[in-house]
């Protein structure tokens, strides 16, 4: 497990619900986190779930809904969040996705992405196969 490993995940399910089974299997509490840099990214809808560690001041982003700036990965149709792990167990981390597969009408995406110095994802690189993605099926 890199730094830089994501997964997408295609749901129908709005995001507070994606949030709920989240948190469910992460086990921690789920902040929404705002961005309030000035720029052009602001004017993005978007929502970032993570926790953020007061002690050493930085954030870990868990979900970013990509529902308005969506991204492509291979063939596989645009998905609604972006999942992506930063400096987690890979444990807790890989428990945290089978958990999240067995959900109904949630599908997972795994790829790479690079993450700027904002909490969104520049590029996506497919790496897995979309056979579960419901939102593929045709």
């Amino acid at each position: 497990m890199t730094e830089n490993e994501v997964y997408g995940i295609s749901s129908a399910l709005p995001d507070y619900q994606v949030a709920f089974h989240l948190n469910s299997s992460w086990h921690c509490e789920v902040l929404r986190l705002k961005d309030v840099e000035p720029g052009e990214l602001n004017s993005i809808p978007y929502t970032i779930f993570g926790q953020f560690d007061f002690q050493v001041q930085r954030g870990i982003y868990l979900l970013t809904n990509k529902r308005h700036r969506q991204f492509l990965l291979g063939f596989a149709k645009p998905f609604d969040f972006v999942l992506y792990f930063q400096f987690q167990d890979p444990i807790l981390i890989k428990t945290c996705i089978n958990q999240l597969k067995t959900i109904d009408n949630i599908a997972m995406v795994k790829g790479l992405g690079e993450v700027s110095q904002y909490p969104l994802l520049q590029n996506i690189i497919a790496k897995t196969n979309h056979e579960n993605n419901p939102y593929n099926k045709g």
